[in-house]
């Protein structure tokens, strides 16, 4: 089936292996999956809408192994938003954020790309190695903004998700108001490999 829209805002999903990156916008989407790790990328889509216009947020889901990185840099072409991901129960994924945001920032230079940190699987207290205060002063020392989520109870994604549409919106709002920004085109949705989902689709 074909679907319509007015912008395409291209945001990418980064983080170590097992942070939980593809069970977290699978449950922000609703989507029935079964949670297998993501080899390459995986592309999920929504449709929203800010100020009358039809928005798609087209998500790239990527794979955390060290042996996909170098690939994984290849992605970030015209994307708009980068969510950084680690496991509040990993030290370990933590530790690497610094190494991720790094990549981010020197491959986007000073282009307005809108970074978002996000501390999954907060509902996991028992087994916690990270605080939220240590995850906030990540955030605030690359000048990015934090919040903690849970796949498993969905707590924050919609917060999450929504500031990541409206910031990418309004950065570049001057540029859709005078139509430099406006694409018109139709996508082809697709069927992704397990049976009844509607989650990938071609460019």
């Amino acid at each position: 089936m074909a679907e319509k829209f007015d912008l395409l805002f291209k945001v990418i999903i980064i983080g170590d292996s097992s942070v939980g990156k593809t069970k977290l916008l699978c449950r922000y989407l609703n989507k029935k999956k079964i949670i297998t790790p993501t080899i390459g990328v995986d592309i999920c889509s929504e449709n929203i809408k800010i100020d009358e216009k039809v928005i798609r947020l087209c998500y790239w889901d990527t794979c955390g192994e060290e042996r996909y990185k170098s690939i994984t840099c290849a992605y970030y072409k015209e994307a708009l938003g980068v969510f950084v991901v680690y496991d509040v129960t990993s030290e370990k994924s933590f530790d690497s954020i610094d190494g991720w945001i790094k990549n981010v920032k020197s491959e986007f230079k000073n282009e307005n790309i809108v970074i978002v940190l996000l501390g999954n699987k907060c509902d996991l207290e028992n087994e916690r190695q990270i605080t939220e205060k240590q995850g906030k002063k990540k955030a605030i020392n690359y000048g990015v903004i934090f919040f903690e989520v849970s796949a498993e109870t969905k707590k924050g994604l919609k917060e999450a998700f929504s500031y990541m549409a409206e910031s990418i919106y309004n950065i570049n709002k001057k540029r859709i108001k005078n139509e430099e920004y406006k694409i018109d085109k139709e996508i082809e949705v697709i069927k992704c490999n397990k049976k009844d989902e509607e989650c990938c689709f071609i460019i």
